[in-house]
Parts: C-alpha cells; sequence; structure tokens
C-alpha cells in the first residue's frame, strides 16, 4: 500500500520554502505564508473543471516550483488576474500574492454554476422551459440590433 500524501500532511513540503504544510479547510497552507497548495481533488468535490487557466508566459518566480506531490515542474497559468502553477496530476499552487484573486474567481464560478443549474432546474418543467425560450429570444433580437448599429 503506497502513502497518500494528503493523509500525512507532515509528507507535504512547502514547494517555495520546504517548510511542512499545514492542513487547511480543502487545502495546504504554507506556514512561512508563501502559498496555498489546493489538490485536484478539492476543485472535483466543487463541481468545478480542474483545467483552470492559460498558459502563461512565465512561471511566477524565476523557477517554476515542483509539484508538492510528485516533485515535477509545474506549469505556470493564468487566470482573468489570478495566477497560479499547477500539475495536471495533483493540484495548485498558488501564491501568497494571488490567493486573493485565485479564491475570488472560485467564487464567481461556483456563482456561475450555482446559475447554470438553477437555469438546468427549470428546463424539466414546461413553464420554465418556455421562460427560458422568451429569455433567449430577447436576447437574440438584442444581438441583432446591435450587430445593425455596428
Amino acid at each position: 500500500m503506497t502513502d497518500d500524501p494528503y493523509r500525512s500532511a507532515h509528507a507535504l513540503r512547502c514547494p517555495r520554502c520546504e517548510a511542512a504544510l499545514i492542513v487547511g479547510d480543502g487545502s495546504f497552507l504554507c506556514g512561512s505564508d508563501c502559498g496555498e497548495w489546493l489538490p485536484i481533488e478539492a476543485l472535483q468535490n466543487l463541481g468545478l473543471d480542474t483545467r483552470l487557466g492559460t498558459d502563461s508566459a512565465a512561471p511566477l518566480r524565476m523557477v517554476a516550483p515542483p509539484c508538492v506531490v510528485c516533485r515535477r515542474d509545474m506549469e505556470a497559468r493564468s487566470w482573468i488576474v489570478a495566477r497560479f502553477e499547477r500539475c495536471l496530476a495533483h493540484g495548485f499552487w498558488i501564491d501568497a500574492l494571488h490567493r486573493t484573486e485565485f479564491h475570488k474567481q472560485i467564487t464567481s464560478m461556483m456563482a456561475e454554476e450555482r446559475e447554470i443549474q438553477k437555469l438546468a432546474d427549470r428546463l424539466a418543467y414546461p413553464e420554465g422551459r418556455r421562460e427560458i425560450a422568451v429569455r433567449l429570444r430577447a436576447l437574440e433580437r438584442r444581438v441583432e440590433l446591435l450587430e445593425r448599429k455596428t
């Protein structure tokens, strides 16, 4: 049986300063406040896509940090104003300076998912389908008007 790094958090080390990571609420925090490790499972449990962001031209620092699980180099990513590093297999490293932006993006993404789910729930009923169809048609008309203006 292999050792699960998330069950023995003492095995997880900050990729910046090598301090032991402290178990947080679904994530692991550097005790020296270098940043936060967010396992892929944490986003999956929230029902969010784990393929966040786009390739960034450069890592947040001169050298991309290693993954806290497999120790391979991570890839630099950007997501609106949030920047972070990602190990496709294990999770995300968010430097302390970018944690606020990253968490704002997560909050926004979750709110959008809730709205989408509410609309999907409405589709289960004929009156809900009609309401959505009416709203969609109104949006189409607005787009047509905007296209005519340009």
